[in-house]
């Protein structure tokens, strides 16, 4: 309970923040540009705080965090204007006006992404040395040269000190449709370059994009098969095993690490497993039965039980990902550029279905990255700020009715015409806009229940 109110809290921190800074864009540039704004909204629905200051802004924090608005002087919304307040009416002011208030919005949403992406590099990420874990000998990677222990030193010539930058790389390559040249290196030999093919790749723009479909995956540090927490009531309880305990075999088996331990239980559900077990200066003899539980359609055996991490485990396993004050700045604004170009090219693989819809990510999907990313940092959290920014800016400047992209459209055609296109068409557009918007929102929906529910 206590982590779906977390995923929920952080969730709404996340959309206030990124709502807030796109509309304090337009609100800005409107004030700046003499356009009278009479309403600054986060939400929608009945208002929960509002003030209203001298200038006569109306501050209001609403119900529903789900959105926002800027409510400006416009002869269209109100009929009875002051006449005091006509020279200030958005509709009066010039076409280059307009579309700089409509456009500051996901410009706002941009320049607060290459912020973000600045303090997250000056802050520094902790990541997972890029080296490679155990392959199958018939996964992709392993087919294409990559061995387990390497190091993954670049791809398509960017570096890759953590599994991070090697995440981001080979799905940015994958929605490119392009191959990934990796630099490999390993102990005692030279660097050597493999290559992933865009056939190789494929199966990362279908579904949720994950590196375990083509076999890869980070190098962990060897974990002692010594019992942590335990879980009442389960098996690991009603065996009597304790914390502290080092489970030395089952069923006659040596085990030496927490991944064996783990296998033999997960291989037994409902079966008797005898094992040994040292506690203190002492060796125990234990019977332990474990639970089964269904896992994607396939019934496990589950103890109950969890490791022991000793102290500096992931040490020397970790890289810190750091630049300074200054440098920071041209890799926060390759970033958000690189970023951009990401996004606009998943959204156009997804119109032209060269990759699947199951990538997009609707509430559900935020709410548990928020909340994850939260309990990993300030560098998490920020970055994945930065990352929904850019989302946000892009689709807003998407030439659809409703979107801040579609009121620019239609500023072009009445430059181009001389005038605007008169209001029963404007209506019909952004009734079909509407129906756009609300399709993408319930296709996200949909994808959502079917990744956490199998729906």
């Amino acid at each position: 309970m206590f982590d779906i109110l977390s995923m929920i809290f952080w969730a709404m921190v996340l959309i206030v923040i990124l709502v807030g800074v796109h509309e304090f864009g337009h609100f800005w540039v409107a004030r700046k540009l003499g356009v009278k704004v009479l309403r600054f909204s986060i939400g929608f629905g009945a208002p929960l705080w509002k003030h209203t200051a001298k200038d006569g802004v109306e501050y209001v924090f609403a119900a529903i965090p789900l959105g926002g608005y800027v409510k400006m002087v416009d002869e269209r919304e109100e009929e009875d204007v002051a006449e005091e307040d006509l020279p200030y009416a958005f509709n009066r002011k010039s076409l280059v006006v307009r579309s700089a208030v409509v456009a500051a919005g996901p410009l706002f949403n941009l320049l607060f992404a290459i912020v973000a992406y600045w303090a997250v590099f000056v802050n520094g990420e902790i990541d997972i040395k890029s080296y490679v874990g155990e392959l199958a000998g018939d996964s992709i990677a392993a087919v294409a040269g990559v061995r387990e222990n390497d190091r993954i030193v670049s791809i398509n010539g960017d570096a890759t000190p953590g599994w991070n930058r090697v995440n981001q790389a080979l799905i940015e390559a994958a929605m490119r449709e392009q191959p990934a040249q990796l630099i490999l290196e390993r102990e005692h030999e030279v660097e050597r370059g493999v290559v992933l093919t865009n056939a190789m790749l494929s199966p990362l723009r279908e579904g949720q994009a994950s590196l375990q479909k083509i076999g890869l995956a980070p190098r962990f540090p060897t974990l002692p098969a010594i019992i942590g927490a335990i879980s009442s009531g389960k098996a690991g309880e009603r065996a009597q095993l304790k914390p502290g305990d080092r489970i030395l075999s089952a069923n006659a088996q040596e085990i030496a690490a927490w991944k064996a331990w783990s296998d033999v239980i997960r291989a037994h559900p409902e079966q008797e497993i005898q094992l040994v077990v040292e506690r203190g200066a002492e060796q125990i003899q234990l019977t332990l039965r474990p639970d089964a539980k269904d896992e994607d359609g396939k019934v496990i055996g589950f103890a109950g039980v969890g490791s022991a991490i000793p102290d500096g485990f992931m040490d020397e396993f970790r890289v810190l990902d750091r630049y300074g004050v200054l440098e920071a700045w041209p890799r926060a604004l390759h970033e958000t550029w690189r970023m951009t170009k990401l996004t606009l090219s998943g959204i156009w693989s997804m119109i032209t279905g060269r990759m699947s819809v199951h990538n997009m990510g609707g509430p559900l999907t935020i709410a548990k990255i928020a909340g994850d990313s939260a309990g990993g940092g300030f560098s998490f959290f920020v970055g994945l700020l930065a990352m929904l920014s850019i989302t946000l800016g892009v689709i807003n400047l998407l030439p659809v009715p409703v979107l801040d992209g579609g009121h620019l459209f239609l500023f072009l055609i009445e430059a181009v015409k001389g005038s605007p296109l008169s209001e029963p068409v404007m209506l019909q557009l952004q009734k079909v806009g509407l129906i756009i918007i609300a399709a993408i929102m319930f296709l996200a929906i949909y994808v959502d229940l079917h990744r956490f529910f199998g729906m």
